[in-house]
């Protein structure tokens, strides 16, 4: 579990403690460890004084996460273009048997619709 201190007055994060921890000051709320590593990246985090609950921006925990995304999709792209070099290289050559080619337009299709994925996130 998680120890969120913040400010009394203004409910401001003023840091998180581990349960291991020997001296966690006070005021503090309990959150889960899993809250803790989704929100723990966000800039704008309080805790509402009237319910004790943290509150955070879902606006920014939504495009932090999108940037998550849209650079696993970047990496899977460029994963996908490496395996297209044998292929082209094979066709180039002449030496295709026809599987070189099924190969490039399938990685073709699979950069594409992940190229489409990677556009919604940014709209």
């Amino acid at each position: 579990m998680i120890h969120v201190h913040y400010n009394s007055i203004t409910g401001e994060v003023i840091w998180a403690y581990h349960d291991s921890c020997s001296d966690i000051p006070t005021p503090n709320i309990v959150i889960g460890d899993e809250d803790w590593s989704s929100i723990s990246a966000l800039t704008s985090k309080h805790v509402d004084l009237a319910t004790l609950s943290l509150v955070y921006d879902t606006e920014e925990l939504n495009n932090i996460n999108s940037s998550y995304q849209i650079s696993e999709i970047d990496a899977q792209i460029e994963a996908i273009e490496v395996k297209t070099y044998r292929p082209l290289r094979e066709i180039a050559l002449g030496i295709d048997d026809g599987t070189a080619t099924t190969n490039l337009l399938e990685y073709n299709t699979q950069i594409t619709n992940l190229r489409i994925k990677r556009a919604s996130l940014l709209s």
